[in-house]
């Protein structure tokens, strides 16, 4: 009785959320707590979210504005309700220490999804560039309408490819769509996810192809690209070489992708170090207790321990 009850809430909320949001919204003056609980109680999200500190909790030189999609978008979504702790914890916090202490250069969001990593970049460190690699129509429109939002039109790049190890045309594989949410497992490995919805044919890059047009050093990167992280290491080497940014990356599917980026992370002087809740720990071969990692040149093991320390996290070697 009681979820029917609820079912029938929410069903009314939805079909007369043009009635409903005056109401709920005036509640933010008087009571944020308050508006943010019965929009979570009737699934009524703001149709825009904002954020006004890190992850670390310092206050943003601007505020980052988000598009929910009307609850679709799970990003803005968990960050409203339950802050930013809720979000793919805690690698958003050891990525903002990384944006505060990096050196000074531009920042390769690949896979950027919906574009979080690269407002976060924008508003902490207005003076490094960044670069937002997208290429799953409907979510780089979503990732188009949040660089707006927040004002950052002219400041993040946005460019619809995928990165890959060469510059062609490719099938990007996109999983069944009965979540209902923003896609955020679309990928060039058709072995990724067992079942797909459809396949869409999208370009794709190479990194050190698209870094011959800049002149200014990549200091900070970011791989999510569910499944081909060796793919886009290969077409970066040179730039990772030469550049020695700090790399946060995504490893799944390790039985085929590690031996190669083992190889190329050898080849530059690069370690692998694996992110969990409390620690970050220096390590020769992913961890199956965990999909995020750091990757950094040996040479800078000081930093990435400067960085770990500003995030509360532990360092070991």
């Amino acid at each position: 009785m009681y979820n029917a009850i609820r079912t029938s809430i929410k069903k009314f909320s939805r079909e007369n959320r043009r009635n409903l949001e005056p109401v709920i919204s005036t509640l933010e003056s008087l009571s944020p707590g308050l508006e943010k609980l019965l929009r979570r109680k009737l699934d009524l999200l703001p149709e825009v979210v904002t954020f006004v500190s890190t992850p670390l909790g310092n206050k943003l030189s601007s505020p980052i504005r988000m598009s929910t999609c009307f609850g679709r978008d799970q990003v803005s979504k968990a960050v409203y309700y339950h802050g930013w702790s809720a979000y793919e914890h805690p690698l958003l916090a050891l990525f903002t220490a990384a944006v505060f202490l990096a050196k000074d250069g531009l920042f390769l969001d690949i896979g950027a999804n919906t574009g979080i990593y690269s407002l976060l970049v924008r508003t902490i460190r207005p003076s490094m560039g960044a670069h937002a690699f997208e290429p799953f129509p409907p979510v780089a429109k979503v990732l188009r309408d949040n660089v707006a939002l927040s004002g950052f039109v002219h400041e993040i790049a946005i460019i619809e490819c995928a990165v890959s190890n060469v510059a062609a045309i490719a099938d990007l594989f996109i999983p069944t769509q009965e979540h209902g949410l923003v896609e955020m497992s679309a990928s060039l490995s058709q072995t990724f996810k067992s079942r797909h919805s459809e396949i869409v044919k999208v370009p794709t890059i190479r990194v050190d192809d698209y870094c011959l047009s800049y002149q200014q050093n990549i200091s900070l990167i970011k791989i999510d690209v569910e499944g081909t992280e060796d793919l886009v290491l290969q077409g970066a080497i040179d730039t990772i070489t030469r550049c020695r940014p700090l790399i946060v990356c995504e490893i799944f599917n390790t039985s085929k992708t590690w031996p190669q980026m083992k190889m190329l992370l050898e080849s530059c002087s690069y370690r692998l170090a694996s992110v969990s809740q409390t620690s970050v720990r220096v390590c020769n071969v992913p961890d199956e207790t965990s999909s995020n990692y750091l990757l950094f040149h040996q040479d800078e093991e000081g930093l990435v321990q400067r960085t770990c320390h500003l995030a509360d996290l532990e360092f070991l070697v």
